[in-house]
Order: structure tokens, then C-alpha cells, then sequence
């Protein structure tokens, strides 16, 4: 059994990791993370919360350090070089208003549009206008760079899914939550987390523009749930940011979109386009 402290925590917090359980490990806790089982969360006998990663959940802000040194770093765009680019001014205000306020982003493009890039800029940002909240960052591949100082990466690999890590992330006092894509049933998970206690996060998905971006919301969150879903996502989803490919452009992507959503009434989400 390993035990490590957390670079991104605050104020002394551990998180404690564990490589192997022991033999004899089934204590008032009930049981430690196992290969099949590598997430716990539970009570111990005095009435504290207690929370378990397997180390291949939480990828450490370091070891992404080496690995980038190793196999090369993504460039990590501000606002001020996606705008230098084409993209347009005021949706960069719009965007870095939303972060300020703490709305929650929805990033909506096709495969290679620039989707994760624009969350890195948004990361970016939030570095700089919040940089006491405390971050969680979610993927199943590396590619999110967050400057943030007090910031955890989960990653979903194995037998582990991005649900998984979403329901870790709850022990794990975040104020922001980050997901590097959102495919399927963690969808519904993420929703409420944004929408119960959890604003100012950020997230991507595939889709052909930012009306659509919140319709495949819809069919992830179907993954979960079968009773209707578009109040919740409305509820949760405060800005849609459609970025593209534009070969007129030296950068080759450009946001086209960027929709406030206000609501959903009548069979329709109610948006309105920056």
C-alpha cells in the first residue's frame, strides 16, 4: 500500500492513492481499491468521509510534465492568440465574461476543429481571473493543460470510465469541473453536477454547430436516463461555443458560434446567438 499527497491540494488535504490493497484490508471501511474496483468512497467507524483512487485514476500534474518533455507539449493558447488568429472579439469577451461569472461552457465542433485547444485557452483564462478555485479536470486521453495551481487530473482508463472519475470528483471538493469529452452516459452526471453546487466548468462534444451540440447532449443523457432531459441541460448549460475548421485562416479554425442559452419552452431551446 502506497499513500501520496496531492500537488493541487489545499490547505494539507491528502488524497490517499493505493497501488494493492492488503490481504486483511477489509476494515470498518469496508473494502480498499482493487483492479476491478479501483474508485471507493464510504464512511469509516467515527462518521468520516473517506475517499480512494487507484493511482491509474489520478495522473499527477508532474508525471504530465515529464511526458511532455518526453513526447512534446501541446501549445497552450491564450485568448489573445486564438483572437490573433480570427476568431472575433467579442466573443472572447463573452467568453471570458461566462468564466468570471462561473457559467458553465459547452465547446461543440467535428474532430480536429480545435475543441480541446479552446478548452486549454479557457483553462488559460481561468488561471488567470480565478486562480483560487480549485480544479478538476477529466479525460480519457492527456490533452487538457491546466494552469491552474490547485487543480486534479482524473483520467478514465481501463476499467475505468468517465463516469467513474465524475463520481470520484465529487469527494474531491471541486470547483470547477473540467471534461475533456463527453461521450455518453456521464453526460446526465455531469449535468447535475454543474447545476448543484458546481457551476463555472467546461466540457466538449461532437456535433455540426451549437443547436445541435445541445441535441447530442440530449441523446447522451438518453444513455442514463429515459425521462426527458432538455430543462436540466438548459438549466446547466449557460454558453455554447461552436469553434470550426477554416483553411482561410493561418491558425485553420475560427468560433463561428457563440449562443446564451436562456431556456427551453415550447419543444425548443430558447438561445441567443453573440
Amino acid at each position: 500500500m502506497e499513500a501520496s499527497q496531492c500537488g493541487g491540494c489545499d490547505g494539507g488535504e491528502q488524497i490517499r492513492l493505493f497501488h494493492h490493497a492488503p490481504q486483511d484490508s477489509n476494515t470498518a471501511f469496508g473494502r480498499f481499491p482493487i483492479e476491478d474496483c479501483p474508485a471507493v468512497a464510504g464512511a469509516n467507524a467515527l462518521g468520516g468521509k473517506l475517499a480512494f483512487l487507484d493511482l491509474k485514476m489520478l495522473f499527477h500534474p508532474a508525471l504530465k510534465r515529464e511526458l511532455e518533455r518526453c513526447h512534446g507539449t501541446v501549445v497552450l493558447l491564450d485568448f489573445r492568440g486564438l483572437w490573433r488568429r480570427g476568431a472575433r472579439t467579442n466573443h472572447a469577451d463573452v467568453i471570458r465574461e461566462a468564466i468570471a461569472a462561473k457559467k458553465n461552457i459547452l465547446v461543440v465542433g467535428s474532430t480536429g476543429s480545435g475543441k480541446t485547444t479552446l478548452v486549454n485557452a479557457i483553462l488559460r483564462e481561468m488561471a488567470e481571473i480565478c486562480p483560487q478555485d480549485r480544479v478538476v479536470c477529466i479525460e480519457d486521453t492527456t490533452e487538457l493543460q491546466c494552469a491552474v495551481k490547485n487543480y486534479v487530473d482524473l483520467r478514465a482508463v481501463g476499467s475505468v470510465t468517465m463516469l467513474d472519475c465524475l463520481r470520484a470528483s465529487m469527494r474531491l471538493k471541486p470547483t470547477r469541473i473540467i471534461v475533456g469529452e463527453v461521450r455518453g452516459a456521464e453526460a446526465h452526471t455531469l449535468l447535475k453536477a454543474w447545476n448543484t453546487g458546481h457551476p463555472g466548468g467546461a466540457a466538449t462534444i461532437h456535433a455540426n454547430d451549437a443547436l445541435s451540440g445541445l441535441v447530442r447532449l440530449e441523446s447522451l443523457v438518453a444513455e442514463a436516463t429515459a425521462a426527458p432531459q432538455q430543462v436540466l441541460i438548459a438549466e446547466a448549460v449557460d454558453v455554447v461555443v461552436f469553434i470550426d475548421e477554416d483553411a482561410g485562416l493561418d491558425a485553420g479554425r475560427k468560433v463561428k458560434e457563440v449562443a446564451l442559452v436562456t431556456g427551453y419552452r415550447d419543444g425548443r431551446y430558447q438561445v441567443e446567438f453573440v
